[in-house]
């Protein structure tokens, strides 16, 4: 959904429907009902604020700033959606980091010791604050990464949802295994796939040993927040 000024006093919202959203409504038996939706402000760059202060600032985003057009991809939709919070003097948000790589960002393909290992997210906040604030708190997080060369689940327990596959992108929902500083956290296991050696023709970076680097991103399903780790698979 994209808002459109067209200087004018009138706002214009267009809306369209992911292909998620299409997919159940052309079902046409009911199951198709909108229970919520977001906002976001992908567009907005806010060292404008930074740059010109905040009264110019804010001037210059609301009449200069080109508004995106609604996607019907929803990975590509919604990337940064605003949030509700009900701490009157919240200025700092809460991040997402990795806490442990038990073996680093690089994999060995082929080797029995090397082709998994287990990795901590969670919740931190900056100097000063001692807590997460309870609007903010992740009790489950997204994870993404490209389906062709990794395989992930949680570590232990369950609490995750089925995968999804769009564009060699897969996606799934765990929930929360514990806490740190009243917020969330999880650890995922990471396990290579067994997958042709033409990739390495593909997706190598070159070298003395052919290497794929790939992503993995995970994003707290409450406060929004977001980390991306590469990967790195050697040939072995």
């Amino acid at each position: 959904m994209g808002f459109l000024d067209h200087s004018t006093n009138n706002i214009i919202v267009d809306a369209v429907l992911t292909d998620t959203g299409r997919a159940t409504l052309a079902k046409n038996d009911g199951s198709f009902v909108i229970s919520k939706f977001a906002f976001g402000d992908d567009e907005v760059d806010y060292s404008i604020i930074t740059k010109f202060g905040t009264t110019v600032g804010k001037e210059k985003i609301t009449k200069n700033t080109p508004i995106f057009e609604a996607q019907t991809n929803g990975d590509l939709a919604l990337k940064y959606r605003l949030l509700s919070v009900s701490v009157p003097d919240l200025i700092v948000l809460p991040t997402l980091s990795i806490s442990q790589m038990t073996l680093g960002a690089t994999f060995n393909r082929g080797s029995t010791t090397t082709t998994y290992q287990d990795v901590t997210y969670r919740q931190e906040v900056a100097a000063g604050v001692t807590a997460v604030p309870t609007d903010l708190v992740d009790s489950a997080f997204v994870v993404q990464w490209d389906n062709r060369f990794l395989e992930i689940a949680r570590s232990t327990g369950g609490g995750t949802t089925t995968k999804s596959v769009s564009n060699n992108i897969a996606t799934i929902t765990v929930a929360a295994d514990g806490l740190h500083n009243t917020g969330g956290k999880v650890t995922l296991k990471i396990t290579v796939k067994s997958f042709s050696d033409d990739y390495y023709n593909s997706y190598s970076t070159g070298g003395s040993t052919p290497t794929i680097k790939t992503q993995v991103t995970v994003s707290g399903r409450a406060s929004g927040a977001s980390v991306t780790q590469e990967f790195s698979i050697e040939k072995v």
